[in-house]
């Protein structure tokens, strides 16, 4: 596993990603989480892609965050939905250590979480998600 996708310039900020790229990165991101076997689609409701599994960590601030397991469709209407503006080199290493048993995650993680533009970006915050899964699920904001 690589902790960032191939191909991509690490100083490009997710939103400016062309469509390629979110693909490639989308990619990357569904084979980081999969284990060989990709995920399916999901239905929406209420603008969030619901009934995933997760992948969390910890806390970081109290927080506890989780990652949707999703499919590259789903990541790639995560990404239209929102407009992060960290980093591919932010991002990349975060999602690598929820997927490496959380390994390093509050320094991997510190400029993607602390980033306004990033809330349900991917990484969602369990405590605070208003998601149709209730106050501690894990679902993925897609519209």
């Amino acid at each position: 596993m690589t902790s960032s996708p191939m191909g991509i310039d690490m100083s490009l900020s997710l939103d400016s990603l062309s469509h390629d790229q979110r693909v490639t990165f989308c990619e990357w991101f569904e084979s980081t989480f999969d284990q060989g076997t990709p995920f399916p689609d999901q239905p929406s409701k209420g603008g969030y892609e619901i009934n995933l599994g997760y992948t969390y960590c910890g806390t970081d601030g109290g927080d506890t965050l989780c990652v949707p397991q999703t499919s590259v469709n789903g990541c790639l209407a995560n990404l239209a939905a929102t407009h992060c503006t960290a980093t591919v080199g932010q991002v990349g290493p975060c999602l690598s250590a929820f997927a490496n048993e959380c390994a390093g995650f509050d320094d991997a993680c510190a400029a993607y979480h602390d980033n306004p533009t990033c809330v349900q970006t991917l990484v969602v915050s369990k405590l605070a998600s208003s998601s149709p899964n209730g106050p501690f699920g894990c679902a993925l904001l897609v519209e």
